[in-house]
C-alpha cells in the first residue's frame, strides 16, 4: 500500500495507506490526534473534501517521501493497529506472532485463548515441523458463539460457512472461528497456512492429515501429540465394509479427487496413518526425510514405504486398531 500524504486543509496533512473496495472506503492516518491510525472515510465524502480542484477535469495531489515509523514497518502491529482503529471498542485484539487474535469475548477470555492456544500451538508446530512463516499476516478471528460466527461471516466475509466449527479463507488471510465449539478446529485450521509457506503445494492427503491429527491433542515432553478423537470410529466402521482405498490410492490423490471424490475417510485415513507413525515413534522422522526430498517424491508414498517398511503401498490398508481411547470433536 503507498503512502500518499494530501493536504485536505490549512492545518492538516494525512497520509493514506490503501483502500478497501468492500466497503469503499478510504484508508488515512491523522497524525494530529492520538490513535489516528488507519482510520476510515467514505470514498464519497473523501473526495468532497478535496482541495485541491484546480481544474474540473484534472486534480492536484501531493507527494512527499516521509519514513514510516518502527511500528508501521511490522505488518502484524500495523494489522493490529489497523483492527483497534476500526472496531476496538468492541474486539480484543492482539499481536500473537506470527498471527494476529481478534476476539468478541471479554479481554480476559480472548487473552487467555491466545495464550492458551494460539501461542501454544505456535511453538510446538513450529518446533516440530514448520521454520517459516506465511508472508503475509494471517488474522484469527474468534467468535464468542454460533450466533456471532455465523454473522460475521456472512458480514465481513461474504461466506455461509458450511460447518459449525470454523474454516480458512485464503482469500482474506483469516481463521474464522467459532471458539465455542473448542479450541481443536483452530489448531487444525492454523496448520494450513504453515503448510502452504513451507510447501508451496503440499500434498492433500498430507495438509488435511497433519491439521486433522491436532484437532485433538496435547503436549508430551515438549512435543505437540495427536490423540484419538471423533474421526476413528466412522473410519472403522468403513474399515469392516471394505470401503477404504490403498494407502497409495490415497496419497497419490490430486486435490480434486481428495475433497470432491472423498468415499468418506480421507481426513480419517489421513488423519490415523500420521496417527500410526506418532505412536511408533516414526512420525518427525518420517516429516524429515520427506521434507528434505520432496521434489523426488512429492506425494510421500516412497519415503513412507523407506520409514514403515511395507513392500507395496498399493496393497496396503489400514486393518488394525490403532489403539483404545476417549473420543471426542475438536476441542
Amino acid at each position: 500500500m503507498c503512502r500518499v500524504p494530501l493536504a485536505l486543509g490549512m492545518t492538516s496533512m494525512v497520509s493514506l495507506p490503501g483502500y478497501d473496495a468492500d466497503t469503499d472506503e478510504v484508508l488515512y492516518h491523522e497524525p494530529a490526534e492520538d490513535n489516528g491510525a488507519y482510520r476510515r472515510m467514505d470514498r464519497s465524502l473523501f473526495l468532497s473534501l478535496w482541495p485541491l480542484k484546480y481544474k474540473k477535469d484534472r486534480w492536484t495531489v501531493i507527494r512527499m517521501r516521509l519514513e514510516p515509523s518502527a511500528a508501521l514497518k511490522d505488518p502484524i502491529d500495523a494489522r493490529v493497529r489497523e483492527l483497534k482503529a476500526e472496531r476496538g471498542d468492541e474486539w480484543t485484539v492482539l499481536a500473537e506472532p506470527p498471527w494476529v487474535v481478534v476476539g468478541d469475548e471479554p479481554p480476559a477470555t480472548v487473552q487467555r485463548r491466545a495464550r492458551s492456544t494460539v501461542r501454544w500451538a505456535t511453538r510446538l508446530l513450529k518446533t516440530q515441523y514448520f521454520p517459516d512463516d506465511p508472508d503475509e499476516v494471517w488474522t484469527v478471528w474468534l467468535f464468542k458463539d454460533d450466533a456471532s460466527y455465523m454473522r460475521n461471516a456472512r458480514e465481513r466475509f461474504g461466506d455461509t460457512p458450511d460447518t459449525p466449527f470454523g474454516y480458512a479463507s485464503d482469500t482474506h488471510n483469516a481463521l474464522v472461528m467459532n471458539i465455542a465449539t473448542g479450541g481443536g478446529t483452530l489448531v487444525h485450521e492454523m496448520v494450513h497456512p504453515w503448510m502452504d509457506a513451507n510447501l508451496g503445494d503440499p500434498p492433500p492427503w498430507l495438509n488435511e492429515g497433519l491439521a486433522s491429527l491436532y484437532e485433538a491433542c496435547r503436549e508430551q515432553d515438549g512435543e505437540i501429540v495427536g490423540m484419538l478423537n471423533w474421526r476413528l470410529p466412522g473410519l472403522q466402521q468403513a474399515i469392516r465394509a471394505g470401503t477404504v482405498p490403498t494407502f497409495q490410492a490415497l496419497t497419490r490423490q490430486t486435490t480434486s479427487a481428495f475433497y470432491n471424490r472423498d468415499p468418506g475417510t480421507n481426513y480419517s485415513q489421513s488423519r490415523y496413518l500420521l496417527y500410526y507413525l506418532q505412536e511408533r515413534g516414526l512420525l518427525v522422522a518420517w516429516w524429515s526425510a520427506w521434507t528434505a526430498n520432496v521434489d523426488a517424491d512429492p506425494t510421500g508414498d516412497a519415503t513412507l514405504q523407506s520409514v514403515v517398511g511395507a513392500d507395496d503401498m498399493r496393497r496396503s490398508r489400514p486393518t488394525g486398531r490403532p489403539g483404545s481411547s476417549r473420543c471426542r470433536r475438536p476441542g
